[in-house]
């Protein structure tokens, strides 16, 4: 609600932004089965901009409240848009760069399902708004490790297998217990999401750069420490 309330308040710049700036976010369309529609994707950035503007300090509870925020907020609302902009093109590229593998490639249908799996995870119908916007930095390293993993793979899948083995029953438990608790994620489950995916890049692609250690020891840790 709050959004829309900022989307009519801010109607010309918004207008300005997204034909001005979005129109030249054309691998959307490259990636339809997976990211829907161009048009619905510039909505969520929009709307995304305005969470990251207006609503990350503070939610504002009365019209003065309001106003002040508005104007607050409004000389920062392009250098953001560029910034995500650029993370939300650096995903699609990514993104696609993995679809075009997976179509080349010739792989165990395992591993296939694996990837296939881990997108249909991260790219959902509306991804851009729908995960913490710091989280969503993460998402083209997170898309580039599955690339180097294809890559990897034509020289060593016995290697993948090995690496597969490790992380999928983590996952599969931690899937377990989120679909026994209808999708709700506290905190302590909000971080092990993620770090799966940071186990992920460590064990299929261990040369990009990481914001902290992982592995599945640690990983068995976290699991025991939500289970108590």
């Amino acid at each position: 609600m709050l959004i829309r309330l900022f989307e009519v308040q801010l109607k010309e710049e918004l207008s300005f932004l997204k034909e001005n700036g979005l129109s030249d976010v054309k691998i959307v369309k490259a990636n339809k089965k997976i990211l829907g529609d161009e048009e619905e994707v510039k909505k969520l950035i929009l709307a995304l901009l305005i969470e990251c503007v207006f609503l990350q300090e503070s939610v504002p509870s009365s019209p003065i409240e309001f106003d002040t925020c508005l104007e607050k907020g409004r000389n920062r609302l392009t250098p953001v848009f560029y910034e995500i902009k650029t993370i939300v093109v650096e995903i699609f590229q990514a993104a696609q760069e993995v679809i075009s593998r997976l179509k080349t490639y010739q792989i165990n249908p395992q591993v296939f399902e694996d990837i296939e799996s881990q997108l249909a995870r991260l790219l959902t119908k509306d991804f851009i708004l729908e995960q913490p916007y710091n989280q969503l930095k993460h998402f083209p390293r997170y898309l580039k490790a599955i690339v180097i993993r294809l890559d990897k793979l034509k020289a060593n899948p016995v290697r993948d297998q090995l690496k597969m083995s490790e992380v999928q029953p983590l996952e599969q438990n931690f899937w377990r217990l989120v679909q026994e608790r209808k999708g709700r994620l506290d905190p302590r489950m909000q971080e092990m999401r993620w770090l799966l995916e940071e186990l992920r890049v460590s064990l299929f692609a261990q040369e990009l750069p990481s914001p902290q250690a992982v592995s599945v020891k640690r990983l068995e840790q976290a699991w025991a420490q939500l289970m108590l």
